[in-house]
């Protein structure tokens, strides 16, 4: 493992925790170490000094040191593996964590599915336009493969929905914004868990291989606007792609049903 004395010695912080409460100590080294790794001082892949390190750097004891390295491990920031080649892993942030939080923090102030989709017609138009601007052809070619592949499965509603998360995962990655892609990402994560759990207890929708249909020649129409450039022409395909799924998701769910609910385990 990378040693501290392995770094210039402006790249590592020092203080004096033992002067701190019991109880601030774990939160103060994973504060230090958690901007550590977010101005690069750890990069991704690499491992966190061995924990005899970090306690003598710190000058705190051995439970201190591995609850702050608990509390990077539960933010989704590192990978602790135990024994004697184990140790702490910087990995990079997964928004679907992100994603979980904020979800729970949506339906503990009762917030509606209704609301997630309308801040999606917010913020992914934003993303479609600033995809004209950077995307590449080979990602705009996986878009079209994509939608051009729903058509061989608007039978099939769990397959349909999850192509369309995976057209959508490749729009937002791809879009040249880390902002709008870490909104866009998290948004539409707890859009897909919601309509995961909503799925399951949905009627059977006569229309649906004629709805998903218009759905995807909506789509297509957003591919032909990036094609030719066009990113205020596509945002407004997209936007209209979104308006269309919420009010066909109006037609067939009633209200009681929209407000958001504890996500699926599976």
């Amino acid at each position: 493992w990378q040693s501290r004395a392995a770094l210039p010695r402006s790249r590592v912080m020092t203080a004096d925790y033992s002067l701190l409460p019991s109880r601030n100590v774990a939160d103060q080294i994973a504060s230090t170490l958690r901007s550590e790794i977010a101005a690069g001082t750890w990069g991704v892949g690499q491992m966190l000094p061995a924990e005899h390190q970090l306690m003598e750097r710190f000058g705190v004891s051995r439970p201190s040191c591995r609850e702050a390295l608990r509390i990077l491990q539960s933010e989704g920031l590192l990978e602790i593996q135990r024994g004697n080649r184990g140790g702490a892993r910087v990995v990079p942030p997964d928004p679907s964590r992100i994603a979980l939080f904020a979800g729970v923090f949506l339906q503990m102030r009762n917030s509606t599915i209704t609301e997630v989709f309308e801040t999606r017609m917010t913020i992914e138009p934003a993303a479609v336009r600033s995809f004209t601007r950077h995307g590449t052809r080979e990602i705009l070619s996986q878009l079209a493969q994509n939608a051009a592949s729903q058509r061989f499965i608007v039978h099939d509603r769990p397959s349909f929905y999850q192509r369309g998360r995976d057209f959508r995962e490749l729009l937002v990655r791809n879009c040249g914004s880390e902002s709008l892609r870490l909104l866009c990402l998290v948004i539409g994560e707890i859009a897909d868990m919601q309509l995961s759990v909503l799925s399951r207890a949905l009627p059977h929708d006569p229309d649906q291989e004629s709805r998903f249909l218009t759905a995807i020649r909506i789509k297509e129409e957003m591919i032909a606007h990036i094609e030719a450039g066009d990113g205020e022409a596509a945002a407004q395909s997209w936007h209209g792609y979104l308006r269309y799924y919420l009010d066909r998701l109006h037609e067939i769910t009633p209200p009681e049903t929209r407000t958001m609910k504890p996500f699926p385990l599976d």
